[in-house]
């Protein structure tokens, strides 16, 4: 199993997202992520090691003063050579310094090379599995402009099946 910290969404970005997650279930295109189970979230580390749980638990710990952030939402993108269909999530400096500030302070080695600094993409998933290019048409038309919304909760989370183990509300 794997662990996540991950920022939740306001309502209004969460119905948005869950929208185009139903969408593409109901054009055979992908269910994955409505079948997790879990909101609409931009994953800030990601972790094979069950083992760095307290630590991660304590790093959230530490961050209970945060502010909900605004973020910007969009466009929609694949990753290369992957059926990966995502929303471009642009926090700014503040989201990257949580990021930053949360990846310094994990064990040495115990993040997934794809969430390191200098590496990590902020997106929401949109689409795992299924046709690439049809999934992306269908999300972009969709989500054609970038939209504003807040995290309102950093959470932490084992996976697969998802289960929610802490969680904070951002001020």
């Amino acid at each position: 199993m794997a662990l996540a910290v991950s920022l939740i969404f306001d309502d209004d970005i969460d119905k948005a997202v869950r929208q185009i997650w139903q969408m593409l279930a109901a054009e055979g295109v992908c269910d994955v992520m409505q079948g997790l189970g879990y909101p609409p979230h931009v994953s800030l580390l990601v972790s094979d090691d069950d083992a760095i749980e307290a630590d991660l638990r304590s790093m959230m710990a530490a961050l209970s003063q945060i502010r909900a952030m605004d973020l910007m939402l969009g466009p929609v993108r694949h990753f290369p050579d992957t059926s990966i269909v995502w929303l471009n999530c642009d926090g700014g400096a503040a989201l990257m310094d949580l990021h930053r500030h949360l990846a310094d302070r994990a064990p040495a080695g115990a993040i997934r090379p794809h969430y390191q600094p200098g590496q990590w993409t902020p997106h929401v998933t949109l689409q795992m599995t299924g046709d690439r290019v049809r999934g992306e048409a269908l999300a972009s038309s969709a989500w054609s402009l970038p939209r504003r919304g807040r995290a309102v909760r950093l959470e932490l989370a084992r996976f697969m099946p998802v289960v929610p183990l802490a969680g904070i509300a951002l001020s």
